[in-house]
């Protein structure tokens, strides 16, 4: 994407991308924004004097942080409303690219404030006076894209793939997600899916998945009506290449057929 000109906004991970010293200092060489989880042993620079002190996060949740200075924010929505945490901001070591400034996010639960196995650490890279809200935006959005991928396992077949070679694996991995962005377009046209949250985008009356022996061979078979009148029946079962249009040549009233956007 930055070889085409279009640089990604932020980089989020979990710890075993946040533990990489050298992910990190790659993304920095870049002034790539991240925030990137990371393990409570892992080290971290906290100014001192006119040094730094390499302390791990633990550490600083231990003896650095003032009862006062934690905050409650949403770290986005999940299946039950707000994702409500208490967080902790410790500015770091200014890194060396000139217009950034690193911090540690520490993130605590409302049930368990004082349980140090609970709290969750974050490392974030980003421009000088960035908000505080903004960096716990996007550690938040790492949920979202792990919940998008489970989906896209179990819908489209993202992990079902036997390939030799990058290619192979590169092309099947961009046919899932063009099905799954397909579906997630068909959920949000059908009636009453405006105003829905915490649901699964594909769990509706129209759209849903079922074990229809009707599918040859799938245990986890989706199917979509043409219309609301119409019963439920099966189009295809998951993986992308197996995914068929119904009868009409439509999956849903939108008025594409699966194979027509794949072609």
């Amino acid at each position: 994407m930055r070889a085409a000109g279009r640089p990604a906004a932020w980089v989020t991970g979990d710890s075993v991308y946040g533990g990489s010293g050298p992910l990190r200092t790659w993304l920095e060489a870049q002034r790539q924004s991240y925030v990137l989880a990371i393990a409570k042993n892992d080290g971290v620079d906290l100014p001192y004097g006119k040094t730094a002190m390499h302390v791990s996060a633990q550490e600083i949740a231990q003896y650095a942080r003032d009862p006062h200075d934690w905050r409650r924010l949403s770290a986005g929505d999940g299946s039950k409303g707000p994702r409500l945490y208490d967080w902790a901001f410790v500015r770091l070591a200014a890194p060396s690219a000139a217009g950034f400034e690193q911090a540690l996010l520490i993130r605590r639960p409302l049930d368990a404030p004082h349980d140090p196995k609970k709290l969750a650490y974050y490392l974030t890279f980003a421009p000088v006076g960035t908000l505080f809200e903004t960096l716990i935006a996007v550690a938040g959005r790492r949920w979202t894209i792990e919940e998008s991928l489970e989906v896209a396992k179990g819908e489209v077949g993202l992990d079902q793939y036997e390939v030799r070679h990058y290619h192979g694996w590169y092309r099947h991995l961009t046919l899932a997600m063009l099905a799954l962005a397909y579906l997630a377009v068909v959920r949000s046209r059908l009636p009453g899916a405006a105003g829905k949250r915490g649901t699964s985008w594909l769990s509706s009356a129209s759209c849903s998945r079922s074990p229809s022996p009707r599918c040859a061979g799938s245990s986890t078979a989706w199917s979509c009506a043409s219309s609301p009148h119409q019963k439920p029946s099966c189009t295809g079962r998951t993986g992308v290449g197996s995914i068929k249009p119904g009868p009409n040549g439509r999956t849903t009233d939108a008025g594409w057929s699966i194979h027509e956007l794949l072609l």
